[in-house]
């Protein structure tokens, strides 16, 4: 069964990884649920870190790399931390608080990052300002693709757990 439970985690981490070449709208992603949900899934707290910061990584030897990334990175941490507070939770309001905070958590350190980091913005409370107002407008399809790619890719994981005699089988008549 924990075998069955890596092999789901890593396909479904898999599928996120390779999303990041498909289009999309911006922030608009499986990417951040992946990340949520391994925290969620993986009892091992390094692995459920450590596997999709390296799926991550692999696609951004692609994508390519850019000044700042590392908040990226601390962001996507922060978010699979926040998935292991709602490891075996079944509080469904625990539930959907954690999957705010995860997507408020990325949104919030990435954004850091930009100001920290780039050069867009003026090193002062006012580049700060200006930096988040900016970013405001991203926010829904984060959260929107965050709650939907949670529910999408929590349900595959659910399946994908099911023994075989209970999954949905099509009748021939």
């Amino acid at each position: 069964m924990k075998n069955r439970r890596l092999l789901a985690v890593l396909f479904l981490l898999a599928f996120a990884a390779i999303s990041r070449f498909l289009p999309h709208p911006p922030n608009f992603s499986p990417v951040t649920a992946m990340v949520f949900l391994s925290g969620v899934l993986l009892s091992h707290r390094l692995a459920a870190i450590a596997l999709p910061l390296f799926f991550i990584f692999l696609t951004d030897l692609v994508i390519g790399f850019y000044p700042g990334q590392w908040m990226v990175y601390v962001a996507y941490i922060s978010v699979g931390a926040i998935g292991m507070l709602q490891a075996g939770s079944t509080s469904k309001a625990r539930y959907a608080g954690t999957i705010l905070s995860s997507a408020l958590a990325f949104f919030v350190v990435s954004n850091l990052g930009v100001w920290m980091t780039g050069t867009l913005y003026t090193k002062d409370w006012a580049g700060l300002v200006s930096c988040f107002t900016m970013a405001i407008p991203f926010f829904p399809s984060t959260l929107v693709s965050h709650i939907l790619f949670v529910g999408v890719l929590g349900a595959a994981y659910q399946w994908a757990m099911k023994p075989m005699a209970n999954k949905l089988v099509l009748k021939l008549s």
